[in-house]
């Protein structure tokens, strides 16, 4: 099909004879397109949690700072969720929340429009003094509330994926209980070494006797291994 022609009649400055010029529809249509300056453009923001295999984690909440938080919504099964709000452009704070922790990272999207999380796997391990692992323990981390990260197996350990950060953790075996606080950027082996000396306070506190005049009653003998000694332990 042809175009229409619209007819346009130009005059000449020192107004002589007029001269016609035809220009088809689509011409028109062209030119205005290029004329008139197009709506703002929205950028796309995606933000993505993948765990340390770098397989998708589903469920997680992305949000973003930009005068106040703003919900992006949860990951899919991809591990990633996106949003085309025009406040999601610049340089701006972005935040993700898994099983009750959460990590935040600063990301141009005008540069980088995907911002990318990722958990590390994080072991944990309860030994005796001989360095053989001890099953049945169980090992948690504060996330606003006490979270499992598991119950330590015939060779003491657990694992579970976490985000980075300075987590809280606890062990809990034969009615004692330690605590301790861990970068997890630094090291993801939580270990912790239990004695019989331990177990030992525990029946005298079960038996109600631990008044100081039986020589097993000592002090609670289960405490947390430092990085630097999990790093050069044998037991790792």
């Amino acid at each position: 099909m042809t175009a229409p022609n619209l007819m346009i009649r130009c005059f000449a400055r020192d107004g002589r004879r007029p001269r016609r010029l035809s220009i088809s529809a689509f011409a028109v249509a062209v030119w205005m397109a290029c004329a008139v300056p197009p709506a703002l453009a929205t950028t796309t923001a995606t933000v993505c949690l993948f765990d340390s295999t770098g397989a998708g984690i589903e469920g997680a909440e992305a949000e973003f700072r930009s005068g106040t938080w703003h919900s992006i919504g949860l990951t899919g099964v991809d591990g990633c969720v996106s949003t085309e709000s025009a406040t999601a452009v610049g340089n701006l704070r972005f935040r993700v929340t898994y099983n009750g922790q959460t990590e935040t990272k600063i990301q141009d999207t005008r540069v980088d429009p995907v911002v990318t999380f990722q958990t590390v796997l994080v072991t944990g391990r309860l030994v005796d003094s001989t360095g053989a692992g001890i099953g049945g323990a169980l090992i948690e981390y504060r996330a606003g509330v006490s979270k499992t990260l598991g119950t330590t197996d015939d060779a003491g350990e657990t694992s579970g994926e976490m985000l980075a950060g300075n987590r809280t953790f606890r062990v809990t075996y034969n009615d004692q209980t330690e605590t301790t606080s861990q970068d997890l950027g630094v090291e993801t082996t939580v270990s912790a070494k239990h004695s019989a000396e331990g177990d030992r306070r525990a029946e005298c506190r079960i038996s109600r006797v631990c008044v100081g005049r039986f020589s097993g009653c000592g002090p609670l003998a289960m405490r947390w291994l430092t990085p630097s000694e999990v790093r050069g332990s044998l037991l790792i």
